[in-house]
């Protein structure tokens, strides 16, 4: 019944005896009438058809012939096999199997002019980002800043993108350099992926300036863990974590002053569409219209209280609240294996 079932996936609401009874003949002309009826090519047939060729791998095995590869013009055909369908996490960790413990020994001579970003990666980033334990990487080595300064920045931590647009730049540079030196590494596809999702946490934070800095911060959190992670022999953070991640790292921000991003400041610049106290009025009655509590879905689990981390809240253990959301005075020290502290005392008394 399985073999029939895959071969004739349009009669998936047919009995097993009616199917058993038929000739090969009547169920293929059965099958295709049905197909027709939903629509050749349509939502109903195409899902059928994935569905099949995701059935037809199952206990297949793809052999792979040995033979010669100088990543350069002898390229081995595995290189052109189709993406593997195991999980982000099964992919990090088979990888950490195959890989040497501080990773391939780096180069520099990628085709970067040819993907776009010629010039923008400096030889500093290059011998960082081969070594996926590396707790150097960090998203400033991918900004025009750091690629003019070249191999003199030991970390480039302070090379922050200068706006929005900038950051985006660096994100899809990064994004860039991990495909061709680490293309199991999925981490900053991931990033981007969530934070465009989330219009990159525009609410969260106050102005332009504090914005950019701030999305920085939780990108190199992300590479910071899950370097980590390779250390221990732990798989990468995946999307999921990386959302619970950026709960816990905006817990207790949402900001009173900021409505939708303006076109200057979705365009990088710090500009905004009102002015005045008349345009203060009008973002602030936005924001408030826009804020509901399914917007913050880790609030009302009992979110970290940023500012207790921060050693700035005033209010006491249990009565600290943002709109109605309680918020935990617990220490949000992230620590080596990923967890959240969440001891009685604030991040900045961590030891």
């Amino acid at each position: 019944m399985d073999v029939l079932r895959r071969n004739y996936p349009a009669l998936g609401e047919y009995p097993d005896y009616y199917l058993l009874r038929q000739s090969t003949g009547s169920l293929a002309k059965a099958n295709a009438e049905m197909e027709a009826r939903e629509g050749r090519g349509g939502r109903h047939s195409l899902e059928s058809r994935l569905a099949r060729n995701y059935t037809n791998l199952l206990g297949k095995v793809k052999q792979v012939e040995a033979g010669h590869d100088d990543r350069q013009g002898d390229l081995h055909a595995a290189r052109f096999l189709p993406g593997p369908l195991c999980t982000i996490k099964e992919y990090w960790l088979t990888a950490k199997k195959h890989i040497p413990e501080r990773g391939q020994d780096p180069i520099s001579h990628y085709d970067s002019e040819g993907a776009g970003f010629h010039h923008i990666v400096s030889s500093k980033a290059w011998a960082t980002v081969h070594d996926p334990g590396s707790t150097d990487l960090n998203l400033g080595m991918f900004t025009q800043e750091a690629g003019a300064s070249g191999s003199t920045d030991s970390s480039f931590r302070n090379c922050v993108p200068e706006n929005l647009a900038a950051f985006k730049i660096a994100m899809s540079t990064a994004r860039g350099v991990l495909q061709l030196a680490q293309p199991w590494n999925l981490t900053i596809m991931m990033l981007q992926n969530f934070l465009e999702n989330n219009e990159f946490g525009y609410k969260y934070f106050s102005n332009a300036k504090d914005h950019v800095r701030h999305l920085t911060a939780f990108c190199d959190r992300i590479l910071l863990i899950n370097a980590k992670n390779w250390q221990m022999n732990k798989a990468c953070l995946d999307a999921p974590a990386i959302t619970l991640q950026w709960a816990q790292f905006t817990s207790g921000r949402p900001s009173d002053g900021r409505g939708r991003p303006s076109e200057a400041e979705r365009s990088g610049g710090s500009g905004s569409s009102s002015g005045g106290k008349d345009g203060r009025k009008r973002r602030r009655s936005r924001s408030r219209s826009r804020y509901r509590k399914r917007d913050y879905p880790a609030l009302r689990e009992g979110a970290l209280c940023g500012r207790y981390n921060d050693g700035s809240c005033r209010n006491a253990d249990g009565k600290c609240a943002v709109r109605g959301f309680s918020l935990r005075h617990r220490c949000s020290f992230i620590k080596n294996n990923g967890d959240v502290c969440e001891e009685k005392h604030p991040r900045v008394d961590h030891k």
